[in-house]
């Protein structure tokens, strides 16, 4: 899956590269649901009740996100090896409406390419709009779309080069 959305990165209108020379995209493909109830990473069409608010703290771990073996080499070096990552999570809820925030904080990035660190990875802006309550129905629907902000600290690629939504 991580090579699948790094190939679609680079299909786009092509990464912005940094001075290091690293491409400037988020390979994180862990994204936790603000809305859920009964996992962690799939949404419910269902909301908080109105006037409350909502946090959470998830915490992920993936390695090998970014891997290359250079042309007439047999060894592959790890762009980002290592990535342990807590999610700060909060929402607000009103009527059928709400805004959420999710703040990633890097605690441990490795690399063979950069000294990793900890730092900050780039915070979300979510909002979603209940359609049908599944509470007051066989079903429910829900919109809902995510703000990325180019708010990373850490100088692997965990973080855009600008604004990106879902």
């Amino acid at each position: 899956m991580t090579s699948f959305l790094v190939s679609l990165a680079f299909l786009g209108a092509g990464p912005a590269v940094a001075q290091d020379g690293l491409p400037e995209f988020d390979v994180q493909n862990v994204r936790p649901s603000i809305d859920s109830r009964r996992t962690l990473l799939t949404d419910d069409a269902g909301l908080a009740p109105t006037n409350s608010f909502m946090g959470r703290f998830v915490i992920s771990q993936a390695a090998d996100l970014l891997t290359f073996t250079p042309d007439g080499s047999d060894e592959e070096f790890a762009v980002l090896k290592n990535l342990v990552t807590g999610h700060v999570i909060g929402a607000y809820t009103i009527s059928r409406f709400r805004l959420g925030l999710d703040v990633p904080v890097v605690f441990s990035a490795t690399s063979d390419v950069l000294e990793g660190r900890g730092g900050l990875g780039d915070m979300a802006f979510d909002m979603r709009g209940a359609i049908l309550h599944p509470e007051e129905g066989p079903v429910g629907l829900a919109v809902s779309t995510r703000f990325g902000l180019p708010t990373a600290t850490v100088d692997l690629p965990i973080g855009g080069s600008g604004i990106g939504y879902e």
